[in-house]
């Protein structure tokens, strides 16, 4: 009796649930593996709800009613209510109740006609909404390909652009900086072709500002954008390139830098799939859900952290990489910008059986690539120093690994041409315990230097091999557009850091902010000018020679006061946050997946006398 009702609720459902999801991210590219993941999703969906379904259809016998209550009201309350119910304040604002007073209304009205659907159902009318669904669900709404800049000029003639972001790379573990270790010899061979920056630092400690930082060329103070703020309201390096006729793409290995931020303006292709397409459907975030209560219950249910046992927010670097060549290799006669994201050194570390067999060494304490969240990790356990060293076997394993792939993704562009600029760089780095850390959490050293390497066209650049003056992530940005040939005039005043390809300025003040927190009194910031730093953090201002103490565990405040209060000055003259607070849409899950909203990442105090 209930059969062809549920039939034709779950058949609609996932027709809904995948146009629903299409029209959220029309910049997609579209590939049918959405419709088909949502369908199935869906009918075992069904099947879950069937008994239920069978139940309430003999007590009530309204067939379609109790379908429409067993498939859909669980799946629209969680999409209504659970960002607002996970947001401070989020259940005072007036927009999940005029959603939940739209959806009650829907279904009020279904049930009312519950009668004459059951009877449709069954017929002609069923078949026909079925027919329709299905038709709904194969027809293509997505981007089918790359599309011209509107505005821009295909006569341009300019060398190709490429960005390689490697998330989370300390520049203390690259054989560049010195490291004992040859984890990254193709990245020492590609510095030898161009311009090492040795004093590198990112503006942010954080996945999302860093990178608005480098399109943007401002420092977080400037340019607005957080964590919980995912809103960008200044341009992007990309739509000046973009304007100018390069044909730009972006691909990123990461959901914390999903679209709908700002991020993915002047990019024709803003590739950011990172999961199945089906975890970005309304039914898989319902089980998304369900999941993270059962794991709050039993650790049977949590992924050492991870919230989910198909979706980790993180794509790897081959899967990245080919989805830039295959844009690069498009038959196209402008010149291209590509920025790539890579984030395969970002916690987890859990690198291949190859890699592992080659850097990680023998250990048999309880530390793995998931760190204070793993399972097996003691909860009072302190992190001893062979603990720190497997933990920098895994993180050096991933490198290499990436160091390959990136080397193969190279050789493809055939760099020898001197048809194509190179940036590598990194948003933050990461700390194995450096002052207690054992993240990107702080302003202190290993979390800040970052690597940057320039390789420009032949004759493009005047600057030495190696360069020891001070430059950060602002500086990017600038630095693009010079290597692009355009007027840096035009553009100069919105932004704030300076190309590389000149004589860098010795004296001036590079940022560096950490302005993500939930409160802002843990905000900390950090200028640098020479090899000193003033840090502020919790209210207290230190100074530091980060030359000689790459760590900051020495403040040089009463020997050299005079330094202390000129960059005391600079600092206070950083600009505020000139936008309103606001609360928008932030995908919740992601950041704690990958450790940004605490959920058991944080690690025991470090035991002083170990």
């Amino acid at each position: 009796m209930f059969a062809p009702a549920l039939i034709v609720c779950i058949v609609s459902c996932a027709a809904v649930d995948t146009i629903l999801t299409r029209f959220a991210l029309p910049h997609r590219m579209e590939d049918g593996g959405l419709a088909l993941q949502a369908l199935v999703a869906w009918v075992v969906w069904g099947f879950i709800v069937a008994w239920p379904v069978s139940v309430t259809t003999r007590r009530t016998g309204k067939a379609f009613a109790s379908a429409l209550g067993w498939t859909v009201l669980p799946v629209a309350l969680n999409a209504v209510f659970r960002n607002p119910l996970r947001i401070p304040g989020g259940l005072s604002h007036l927009e999940p109740w005029i959603a939940f007073s739209a959806v009650l209304g829907g279904l009020t009205i279904l049930t009312l006609a519950s009668d004459y659907l059951d009877k449709a159902a069954r017929h002609r009318f069923g078949q026909g909404l079925i027919a329709l669904a299905l038709l709904a669900l194969l027809t293509p709404v997505g981007r089918t390909g790359s599309s011209p800049s509107p505005t821009g000029n295909r006569g341009v003639e300019g060398p190709n652009l490429l960005l390689l972001v490697w998330d989370t790379t300390r520049a203390e573990n690259l054989g560049p900086y010195g490291y004992d270790r040859a984890t990254t010899p193709h990245l020492s061979a590609l510095a030898k072709q161009g311009t090492l920056f040795e004093n590198a630092f990112s503006a942010s400690v954080f996945t999302l500002s860093s990178h608005v930082s480098i399109l943007t060329g401002l420092p977080p103070s400037l340019h607005g954008t957080t964590k919980t703020r995912r809103s960008i309201k200044v341009p992007l390096v990309t739509e000046i390139l973009q304007d100018a006729g390069w044909r730009t793409g972006a691909f990123v290995a990461t959901s914390v830098l999903s679209a709908g931020s700002g991020l993915e303006n002047g990019f024709e292709i803003y590739d950011d799939r990172v999961d199945p397409p089906l975890c970005d459907t309304h039914l898989w975030r319902l089980v998304h859900d369900i999941q993270s209560i059962f794991a709050s219950i039993h650790p049977v249910f949590a992924g050492n952290g991870l919230p989910h046992w198909w979706q980790n927010y993180m794509r790897p670097a081959e899967d990245t990489l080919s989805a830039a060549q295959r844009f690069i290799e498009e038959e196209d006669d402008r010149p291209w910008f590509v920025f790539v994201n890579l984030f395969d050194v970002h916690w987890p570390y859990v690198p291949s059986d190859a890699s592992r067999h080659q850097w990680v060494q023998d250990y048999d304490g309880p530390m793995d690539g998931y760190l204070f969240r793993s399972g097996s990790y003691p909860a009072n356990h302190q992190p001893t120093d062979q603990d720190r060293a497997h933990l920098v076997d895994l993180y050096d394993a991933e490198m290499w690994s990436l160091d390959q792939a990136v080397d193969r993704f190279l050789q493809t562009l055939d760099l020898k041409l001197g048809d194509t600029a190179v940036i590598v760089t990194a948003d933050h780095g990461e700390a194995f315990g450096e002052q207690g850390h054992w993240s990107h959490e702080a302003l202190h050293g290993p979390q800040t230097r970052i690597p940057l390497v320039v390789v420009g066209l032949p004759g493009q650049s005047s600057l030495p091999q190696h360069v020891s003056t001070p430059v950060g992530g602002t500086d990017i940005a600038p630095t693009l557009l010079d290597l692009a040939g355009l007027s840096l005039s035009a553009y100069r005043k919105n932004m704030s850091g300076e190309s590389l390809l000149g004589k860098t300025t010795p004296d001036r003040i590079i940022p560096i902010q950490d302005l993500d927190n939930h409160r802002p009194e843990s905000n900390s910031q950090a200028v640098i000018r020479g090899s000193f730093k003033l840090l502020e953090q919790g209210g207290v201002r230190t100074l530091h020679d980060f030359a000689q103490d790459p760590f900051d565990t020495t403040d040089l405040s009463d020997r050299y006061p005079e330094t202390a209060a000129a960059l005391g000055e600079a600092l206070d003259s950083l600009n505020p946050d000139p936008f309103d607070d606001e609360n928008d849409s932030v995908d919740l899950d992601a950041l704690r997946a990958l450790g940004y909203l605490g959920g058991g990442d944080s690690p025991p105090e470090p035991d002083p006398d170990q």
